[in-house]
């Protein structure tokens, strides 16, 4: 006991120099490979929170077990560094520069290249930014992420794909998928693809007849050496409308229409709203809510897996998607199956085989009548009248406007079914050979097979509606619709593609890099569509044959094919990435053409990586890369009318005949001149930019400025010629215009302690300008001014400049008012007061002006901000447009009915602030409208500045914060990943108070549309 009590006395007095012994401080200095010291290096000592930063000489110091601990040095644009103590101080630590954004490998035309190589006007984005976006359209996804892509969603309609996008503004890109000309890129399951490339000038020179307007480059995923991975990823989102207006109740339709009663001189209000009861004599129907959900579901799931050792490496894909649509009859929902395989085999070890196979099937299931009829109907419904008769849903109620029902048109049980099925597969096969006897040099042939098979069926019910007879106790039939009728339509295309092609890589004492191309391609398009269509009697069996036997059917159908083929080469040089040059032609054929069926198209472009000579090298040290390029090069576009050589003839075309006994038979109409010489538009593009990155990235910069101009765009000549001739005349290669911008790209990224985070801005600005238009010639000065489009600004509109409201009949009679059929006594209040230019007394067409922009963006822009934090990461993108307009069609009761916000418009109230329309010594108060009238020429029947309203506007597209669980946690249970998630798509709009009725990305025109829906999803992604 004695002997215990001494060592437990020994151990206590001795713990805190055991203690001291073991923490104790660890100095050092971190530098650079130039030997200059680093400020603000992260030091943190491994499995632990101890950690510091280096000053402004580079030193650091912190406590620590010496002879144990190990330090993890880690700085923006170096690489990690780990380093074990071992007892040692004033540590010199000399970090690496992180070369791996210069040596990342991007997808370019036929091959891929590093980042520090690229010459031309490239951008890309890869799969985990993709992702960060929860969307059934993969154009979706990149929307204000890809420099220079421009994305306009027209539609959320499920099953629609309704997007447009196009690079700097220069019209729809070819798509290549896969070193493959394929469609339906949108459908792509985003899980499918490593990453998306966008040549934007001469660099697309390498695909000929079809570059004119830039390539967007999709590469989709391949196995890698390593034991199998299993993924799974699932999601499920809520869907509702971002902004659209709704349909006036019975109170404000009755308040509406009396006013347009008394504005055309009515002394008696049609309606009186006090008798609005839940049914006779006046209903009270929002229509919007009878028809529209206020949210929907949809649904995604993908499994893949992938793996390989090193003959074979794999990637399998499969995913689910669903979604269903805005009406309340659930009539509208939509599937989409995708599949993709895609194998590499090292046969031996100069042959390598790739097998690539991916398609989709999707099914979509919906009313027969369009979202814009559905719409339209909504509208155009008076809303006095009952859904059902005396509310017995087993009995329609009769409208106002019968054919346009919006519960019958909304509704499969009343309206019918549209059905549409896709299935597409695109399989490619090469084989690649590495001659053994010339180092670099590889040979490979490859052949795509690209089905499609499309199917529509449309069944339109014949429909009844019904009064109720009180006194009878029976419902009285008051409309039956035309007959049912049965039409479907199927399609097939087929796309054959073969490449054979020789690539030469060498490198001359690591000075002289040297990268060659010689490929011969063809490819083959051929479609037939059929349709038929036939009345019938019982719709319960809704099959063509079923139909009426001595009813008038229609059977149409068409047919279409076209080849191209062509030779590329290219050549690629650098000298100590320093100097890089490449060089590229295309020579190619179009079936489409006669006697010029062949164009070349070269390119060019250079490059100068100034950071790689020595006196920016040795002598500014903040510059981490720095490289000056220019591009110029030929394309064309072959995507135009074809087969304008051939004498062509209408028929059925022109009049019809009377021939014996046999009736009316159609002629042939007037034939079509040849012309021999009709060939594609060419386009020749040029870009200068520069790439500059600072302070080991924490800023880097991309600009560019860029023309494209066109030649040989079609039109038809304007000459005169004698009806007699009995023909017309083939359009000719003879139009051209031009586009022209610059676009900048800033970006930085940053680590503070733990905290990663990463900023990047882009802005592109793209004027169009015809260059020649044919057309008659000026007859004066003014026509001249007004109608010559030569060497003017396209996406310019003529308007009446609108320069305020009228408040008083006083100032109406002393104001210029519109020539023709109106006076100062059809004008009242509220009316638009046009600007009288020519000052003669008169609004005409000779007062309107170019004072607005179309309804195509001349500026596109976007900004990403990620960042991560001990698992927690968040993305998120802003996306806008700006500098153009878009004018508003709809006007109240044009149809019957009103949207809502027609409500805020000049009119009369009383004393007591009541709508008073036929008092005459009321008061108007103002509002955003004129006054309602059932007829309005001078007002919405003109294009204003009024109408056209300023559409610019900045979005918060996507928002992504997710959570990665520790892999300590995970591991225990067999999972390497386990990432929880949540997201949400079009969120919230800055834009103009103007457009408070719709959504700015797709504003113009008629309000009867799908609208744009905002996106809420919940998922969680697995890993095995």
């Amino acid at each position: 006991m004695k002997h215990l009590k001494v060592m437990i006395l020994l151990f206590l007095a001795g713990l805190p120099l055991s203690l001291m012994a073991q923490v104790s401080e660890i100095n050092g200095v971190v530098k650079d490979g130039a030997g200059e010291p680093l400020i603000g290096v992260s030091v943190i000592v491994k499995g632990s929170k101890v950690g510091t930063a280096t000053d402004v000489d580079g030193h650091f110091s912190l406590k620590a077990d010496k002879d144990k601990a190990t330090l993890i040095f880690s700085f923006v644009g170096f690489e990690k560094k780990e380093i074990p103590v071992k007892g040692k101080n004033n540590l010199i630590v000399v970090l690496k520069e992180d070369t791996k954004l210069l040596d990342e490998v991007v997808v370019v035309g036929y091959g891929t290249q590093k980042k520090q190589e690229i010459t031309g006007s490239v951008a890309s984005i890869n799969r985990d930014e993709i992702k960060a976006v929860t969307t059934s359209n993969l154009t979706n996804a990149l929307q204000g992420k890809v420099p220079g892509l421009n994305i306009k969603q027209n539609s959320s309609e499920p099953g629609s794909y309704d997007n447009s996008f196009n690079i700097r503004g220069l019209g729809s890109p070819l798509v290549i998928i896969d070193g493959i000309p394929r469609d339906d890129f949108d459908r792509l399951d985003p899980n499918e693809i490593e990453s998306v490339s966008v040549l934007k000038d001469a660099s697309a020179a390498v695909y000929g007849v079809r570059a004119a307007n830039g390539v967007v480059l999709v590469t989709t995923r391949r196995g890698t050496k390593g034991k199998p991975e299993i993924t799974l990823n699932a999601s499920y989102g809520i869907q509702n409308i971002t902004k659209f207006p709704k349909s006036v109740d019975a109170y404000g339709y009755m308040e509406l229409y009396n006013e347009a009663m008394a504005n055309r001189g009515e002394t008696v209000p049609t309606y009186d709203p006090s008798l609005v009861t839940s049914g006779s004599p006046y209903a009270n129907v929002n229509w919007f809510d009878q028809v529209v959900r206020s949210t929907v579901p949809q649904w995604q799931i993908n499994m893949n897996i992938s793996g390989g050792n090193d003959r074979v490496q794999y990637f399998n894909s499969i995913g689910y998607y669903s979604e269903e649509g805005l009406w309340k009859a659930n009539s509208l929902n939509y599937e989409r199956y995708n599949l993709r395989s895609n194998i590499t085999a090292k046969i031996t070890d100069q042959l390598t085989a790739e097998f690539q196979i991916g398609g989709y099937y999707d099914d979509k299931d919906a009313p027969a009548y369009y979202p814009s009829e559905i719409f339209d109907a909504v509208s155009a419904q008076v809303p006095i009248y009952e859904v059902y008769a005396n509310g017995n849903p087993d009995y329609l109620g009769y409208q106002y406007n019968d054919e346009k029902n919006a519960l019958i048109k909304s509704s499969q049980e009343y309206g019918g079914y549209r059905r549409t099925k896709n299935l597409q597969v695109q399989a490619t096969a090469s084989l690649r050979w590495d001659i053994p006897w010339v180092k670099g040099l590889s040979a490979k042939a490859l052949i795509a097979y690209d089905p499609k098979y499309h199917t529509d069926k449309m069944l339109k019910k014949q429909y009844k509606t019904y009064k109720y007879n009180a006194d009878a106790k029976s419902y009285d039939v008051v409309t039956t619709s035309s007959l049912a009728s049965v039409t479907e339509w199927r399609s097939n295309t087929a796309t054959p593609t073969t490449q054979l092609s020789l690539n030469y890589e060498t490198s001359i004492k690591n000075k002289h890099n040297l990268k060659a191309l010689l490929l011969f391609e063809t490819r083959k398009w051929e479609t037939s569509e059929l349709s038929g269509s036939r009345n019938t009697l019982m719709d319960a069996v809704d099959q063509i044959y079923a139909g009426l036997v001595d009813d008038a059917r229609s059977v149409n159908g068409s047919a279409d094919r076209n080849s191209n083929m062509g030779l590329v080469g290219r050549i690629d040089y650098d000298f100590l990435s320093k100097y890089l040059v490449q060089a590229s032609f295309r020579l190619d054929g179009s079936s489409k053409f006669r006697n010029k069926k062949w164009g070349f198209f070269p390119s060019l472009s250079l490059g100068w990586r100034l950071s790689e000579e020595s006196f920016i090298k040795d002598n500014v040290d903040f510059i981490d890369n720095l490289k000056i390029r220019g591009s110029i090069g030929k394309m064309g576009d072959d995507n135009t009318d074809a087969y304008l050589w051939m004498m062509a003839f209408d028929y059925p075309g022109g009049d019809k005949y009377v021939l014996g006994d046999q009736g009316l038979i159609p002629g042939i109409g007037m034939p079509q001149i040849p012309n021999y010489d009709a060939t594609w538009y060419t386009s020749t593009t040029k870009n200068i930019g520069f790439d500059m990155s600072l302070w080991r990235g924490a800023l880097s910069v991309e600009f560019d400025l860029f023309r494209r101009d066109r030649d040989g765009l079609l039109a038809n000549r304007i000459v005169s010629v004698p009806g007699t001739f009995g023909a017309t005349f083939a359009k000719e290669n003879i139009n051209s215009d031009m586009q022209s911008g610059f676009e900048l790209v800033l970006g930085h990224e940053g680590k503070v302690a733990d905290f990663t985070y990463h900023i990047s801005g882009n802005f592109t600005y793209t004027l169009a300008r015809n260059k020649y238009i044919e057309s008659t010639p000026s007859g004066n000065s003014y026509d001249n001014w007004r109608n010559n489009q030569n060497n003017r600004n396209s996406n310019i509109k003529w308007v009446y400049d609108v320069r305020g409201q009228f408040s008083s009949m006083d100032e109406i009679y002393r104001n210029p008012v519109l020539d023709g059929l109106y006076t100062q006594y059809s004008y009242l209040p509220g009316d638009l007061m046009y600007v009288d230019y020519n000052e003669d007394g008169i609004i005409d067409d000779w007062d309107k002006q170019p004072l607005l922009r179309g309804n195509t963006p001349v500026m596109n822009y976007g900004l990403t901000l990620g960042g991560q934090w001990k698992g927690i990461d968040l993305n998120v993108t802003f996306q806008g447009a700006a500098m153009f307009n878009a004018n508003l069609t709809d006007r109240p009761l044009q149809f019957g009915g009103a949207w809502d916000i027609f409500m805020d418009r000049w009119h009369k109230v009383d004393a007591e602030g009541n709508p008073a329309p036929f008092d005459s010594e009321g008061t108007w108060v103002a509002g955003r409208y004129p006054s309602t009238r059932l007829q309005d020429p001078q007002n919405y029947g003109q294009e204003s500045t009024y109408f056209y309203n300023n559409c610019s506007y900045l979005r918060l597209k996507n928002l992504e914060l997710g959570y990665t669980l520790p892999k300590q946690w995970t591991n225990k249970i067999g999972i390497s990943n386990l990432r929880i998630y949540a997201n949400g798509f079009n969120l919230f709009t800055i834009c103009s108070k103007d457009l408070n009725y719709t959504d700015p990305e797709n504003p113009g025109g008629s309000l009867a549309r799908y609208p744009i829906m905002r996106n809420f999803n919940f998922g969680v992604n697995v890993t095995f």
